[in-house]
């Protein structure tokens, strides 16, 4: 028994340390961007991978490789939870085959569904079940990393292939501002989460008002309002533990449609969390491009941004703590749990998995759930958000040092027009004019042979 759940844990540590290695391989292509900055000739070929010419395109992270890595990361670890769960006992209402009913219940759990028809029993099996459903977490959040990587990875190849093919500036300017005191707006969102608020509130004030005069059954029962909110909130964050069911043909089907727009509504946050990120890497970018003259400025803006972003994260989390703190304090001195089924049921609520053989069952213990339920599956989300965005910014003030770093000798090559490695001002005012579009090379090269043809007329007097 031991022997399994010490495997189960070491399954979760190597998780765990996939991911980490995931978010070290963020910061270590971060590193290497910035590092880069100091040897021109290996900056180039580092970020353009092999590029041939002037015209090849910066490749986008490829989904495949990552969807079936991770794959097996999750076939082994239903291997490993089915072979620790198998040993361990699980109630159920009715029960087919022993393997197969471990198997519905480790599925059940990692994807936070939690019917709550086969549930764990003995503290082992509890805080195994903890386990799983934060694993499943960790899925979840592996899958919103990987397509926030790879939207971000496709959105900058544009930008990155602008940059480094100088001789079509004019390309670049297309995708930017007018001129380098414009700089494209980022998203807020404070404005859209005061409108979700207000459609939520709505949503919630119509819920109750509904699902007041319908029937609904419970275990235990006490306030009608009070139940009737409870019921909401549970429906609508996907927690649904089962203590509260609803009766009868229009009441199921006023469920079904509180269900579907609770996963609305994370849906909605979802979009507005991949836009946010999108918006705010994309005005970076253009303010590293039109403002090369501030490069003190963009650098300090660059540091705050990842310091602002560590400290939401870092905030968060302990707000995400103490959630869990209070939870598990309140359901073990009011609701007169033990402190390990008060700390089950708290990361199952928090995780919206919600089996229901534990639930709060008091009058002030369901005033509290209310409350505490919206709190903590909100604040879960926002984990993961700002988890992304330090990321994200991270990487983006690396982004921004290589940008606007200075003009080195290898990236004027281009600029000797005599083939004598020595660059003049003059050829480095005709190679900017060439860069920003204001001229073209068959215009060069007509100037270069009307001053071969004067110089050879007048036999080099006065010509350099």
């Amino acid at each position: 028994m031991h022997v399994l759940l010490a495997l189960a844990l070491a399954l979760a540590l190597a998780l765990v340390l996939c991911s980490a290695s995931s978010m070290s391989d963020h910061f270590a292509s971060a590193r290497r961007l910035r590092q880069s900055r100091s040897v021109p000739s290996v900056r180039t070929q580092r970020i353009l991978r092999g590029a041939k010419d002037s015209n090849d395109h910066v490749p986008v992270q490829k989904l495949r490789p990552t969807i079936l890595h991770a794959a097996m990361w999750v076939l082994a670890y239903f291997g490993v939870a089915t072979l620790a769960f198998y040993h361990l006992n699980l109630d159920g209402q009715v029960k087919t085959d022993h393997l197969l009913d471990v198997v519905y219940f480790v599925v059940v759990t990692t994807t936070t569904v939690g019917y709550g028809d086969i549930i764990p029993r003995g503290d082992t099996a509890k805080l195994l079940s903890c386990l799983s459903v934060l694993l499943g977490m960790g899925i979840v959040a592996q899958f919103l990393s990987t397509m926030i990587t790879y939207l971000a990875d496709k959105h900058q190849s544009d930008l990155y292939r602008a940059f480094y093919t100088r001789s079509k500036l004019s390309e670049l300017m297309r995708f930017g501002a007018k001129d380098s005191n414009d700089h494209v707006p980022v998203q807020k969102l404070r404005p859209t989460i005061l409108h979700a608020a207000m459609w939520v509130l709505a949503y919630f004030g119509v819920a109750t008002l509904a699902f007041y005069h319908l029937n609904l059954d419970g275990q235990v029962k006490t306030d009608h309002l009070l139940d009737v909110v409870y019921f909401v909130v549970v429906t609508t964050t996907t927690v649904g533990y089962g203590d509260i069911i609803p009766r009868g043909d229009t009441a199921k089907l006023l469920s079904c449609l509180s269900v579907l727009l609770g996963m609305g509504i994370v849906a909605q946050f979802l979009s507005t969390m991949i836009t946010y990120l999108a918006d705010k890497h994309q005005s970076d970018l253009y303010r590293a491009f039109y403002t090369r003259s501030k490069l003190s400025e963009l650098m300090r803006f660059g540091k705050i941004g990842i310091h602002r972003a560590k400290c939401k994260f870092l905030s968060v989390l302990l707000v995400l703590l103490i959630f869990m703190l209070c939870g598990t304090i309140f359901l073990w001195k009011v609701e007169k749990l033990r402190f390990v089924d008060s700390f089950y049921c708290t990361v199952v609520t928090m995780t919206t998995l919600g089996y229901g053989d534990i639930s709060f069952s008091t009058k002030t213990g369901r005033i509290f759930a209310v409350f505490w339920i919206l709190g903590s599956t909100v604040c879960v989300g926002q984990f993961f958000f700002y988890l992304a965005e330090w990321i994200n910014e991270w990487n983006q003030r690396c982004l921004i040092k290589l940008v606007t770093a200075r003009m080195a000798y290898m990236d004027l090559d281009p600029a000797h027009l005599d083939g004598d490695h020595l660059v003049s001002a003059a050829e480095y005012i005709v190679y900017k004019l060439k860069d920003m579009g204001r001229i073209r090379q068959d215009e060069i090269t007509i100037m270069l042979h009307e001053f071969e043809d004067l110089r050879a007329w007048t036999l080099n007097q006065g010509f350099a």
